[in-house]
């Protein structure tokens, strides 16, 4: 169960430095905010609030609007758990992080569903891409 919960923290950990998220809200900045501070508190990364508001650094202004990528949800986190526990539960720990990465590199490939969840339930030459957890 330890190591189930490393992997979650490590996956978890990938996203905050993966581009694979889309705008979906909007963040009044604050006094006393950062754009590191930001993107801790909706698990995204600096680089990928810049990209999406074209800011050049990480200057921000109180009052000013930025649009926020959206993060993973508890909901798809939980779901490439199971996968991962469902894939690699023999595996050593490497094993297991090897699978997450696959579905992480799949979402971010233009050739592959843009969630976790389309990954993973993606049907090819009719069967499931991974076994079903």
């Amino acid at each position: 169960m330890k190591r189930l919960k490393m992997t979650i923290m490590s996956i978890a950990f990938f996203f905050m430095f993966t581009n694979i998220t889309q705008a979906n809200s909007e963040h009044t900045v604050s006094e006393g905010e950062s754009l590191w501070s930001i993107g801790v508190d909706y698990g995204v990364s600096i680089q990928e609030i810049q990209e999406l508001n074209g800011k050049p650094d990480s200057n921000v202004n109180i009052g000013e609007r930025l649009q926020m990528p959206e993060s993973v949800t508890n909901e798809e986190l939980d779901l490439l758990a199971r996968l991962i526990h469902s894939e690699a539960q023999g595996e050593p720990y490497a094993g297991k992080v090897a699978v997450g990465t696959v579905v992480l590199n799949r979402v971010a490939d233009d050739r592959y569903p843009d969630t976790i969840r389309d990954v993973i339930y993606e049907v090819v030459n009719g069967y499931y891409a991974f076994s079903q957890c």
